[in-house]
């Protein structure tokens, strides 16, 4: 178990602190009770430097843009866009169904969370620009997302010419 504290914070901010089962959780919290901001997005702690900086540009580059998502061994869903704009619980995320409506970097895994902000999908690397991970909604179903970048596709073209599969328009 790790703890952390920030200097010059009272006894009441240490009494908020926990106790986390790795230094990145401990950082990300205490990061987020810094900014008072319980979404507060810490990617440098992600990467191995503990800095509470938000998602800098260069940082968004990194995912921002067209994706193909869909379900591993059945194959592509739609095309989604991760966006930079700023939702009700995380960042827009433009998709085929309101279960894939927002997306945030939590420690190392990439969330996408429904209309409502329950978590749908938690993705882990698997490789550049490949990302899979168990759906949580439907658990019993075991069904598993997959993220890659879109070959060919824009912002404002999510679909080139002869592709149109569920979602794209």
């Amino acid at each position: 178990m790790i703890g952390v504290a920030l200097s010059g914070w009272s006894q009441a901010d240490w009494s908020r602190i926990g106790t986390y089962r790795n230094a990145a959780e401990a950082w990300i919290e205490a990061c987020r009770m810094h900014f008072n901001d319980p979404n507060h997005y810490a990617p440098d702690i992600i990467a191995g430097r503990v800095d509470c900086g938000t998602l800098s540009d260069d940082d968004l580059e990194a995912f921002l843009g067209v994706w193909s998502f869909g379900r591993e061994n059945e194959g592509e869903l739609c095309r989604i866009n991760l966006t930079n704009r700023r939702g009700t619980y995380g960042l827009v995320l433009e998709a085929c169904h309101p279960n894939e409506s927002f997306w945030e970097i939590h420690g190392t895994q990439l969330l996408f969370r429904d209309a409502s902000g329950t978590v749908s999908t938690s993705f882990t690397l698997q490789r550049v620009d490949y990302w899979s991970g168990p759906y949580l909604l439907e658990p019993s179903r075991n069904i598993v997302h997959y993220l890659t970048r879109a070959a060919g596709a824009t912002p404002d073209n999510p679909c080139p010419e002869g592709y149109n599969p569920y979602g794209c328009n």
